[in-house]
């Protein structure tokens, strides 16, 4: 997003490459790391070519060091397996982490009636809409997975309203319509594995009901226009 927030990643990684070679340890090309890898590879050969064509300019710099800091970053991910609880602690870290953003976009939204939300970085950049609902669209998915597979189902009930609802005042359609899709296709897997036919029919009844009756209170909100009015392909789509 033009202000190399992601890309300051490579510094801690680059730290870590380095705490890990003091300790002697190998580093190992998993199966999982290779395809991106060579994703990798290819796109900055198309880089290059592209370069070679056109010029450099500083944009596609910064997308060799934002896919270089993905890169990396998996590759580190890859050198352990993790156990079961230090997969928990990065989960609900990420989830912690994603309620801070929530209440901080929702206070923006209700108090400045920020219209056009955009959180200011310490480099004082506008962080675009879409990166920001991107790094929240997960957190829905794994409440929601908490909620039917484990325990305090209210308060992860109340903490998926609030995340929703911060993602729908970010104004990503991308965002929200990953979060609500991946939401729907865990539901679906988790009624057809524990429940009858009968209850998974009275569910879409419900949910198709729900949306009718919520209508007319979901049009009053803001940003309704751009999403469920307004065209997906829009001057937004010019620059991909």
């Amino acid at each position: 997003e033009s202000s190399f927030t992601v890309q300051s990643i490579i510094i801690p990684i680059v730290g870590l490459f380095i705490y890990i070679l003091i300790k002697k340890r190998k580093f190992v090309i998993t199966k999982n790391f290779r395809p991106l890898l060579l994703m990798f590879i290819a796109y900055n050969i198309s880089l290059g070519i592209n370069f070679i064509r056109h010029g450099v300019n500083t944009y596609s710099i910064l997308q060799i060091f934002y896919y270089l800091a993905i890169v990396l970053w998996f590759f580190l991910a890859t050198q352990k397996k993790f156990t079961k609880k230090e997969l928990n602690f990065f989960v609900n870290s990420y989830i912690y982490f994603c309620l801070g953003c929530a209440i901080y976009i929702i206070f923006c939204n209700l108090v400045y009636n920020n219209n056009t939300f955009a959180i200011i970085n310490l480099l004082g950049h506008k962080m675009e809409k879409n990166y920001f609902g991107a790094i929240m669209s997960l957190s829905p998915v794994f409440v929601l997975y908490k909620i039917l597979y484990g325990k305090r189902k209210i308060l992860n009930s109340a903490l998926l309203v609030v995340l929703f609802w911060a993602i729908f005042y970010s104004n990503s359609r991308g965002a929200l319509l990953s979060a609500g899709g991946a939401c729907l296709l865990l539901v679906g897997i988790f009624l057809i594995k524990n429940a009858s036919k009968k209850v998974i029919i009275i569910t879409i009844c419900i949910l198709v009901g729900g949306f009718f009756c919520l209508k007319p209170v979901v049009q009053k909100l803001p940003y309704y226009n751009r999403y469920f009015v307004n065209s997906y392909n829009d001057k937004s789509n010019n620059s991909r």
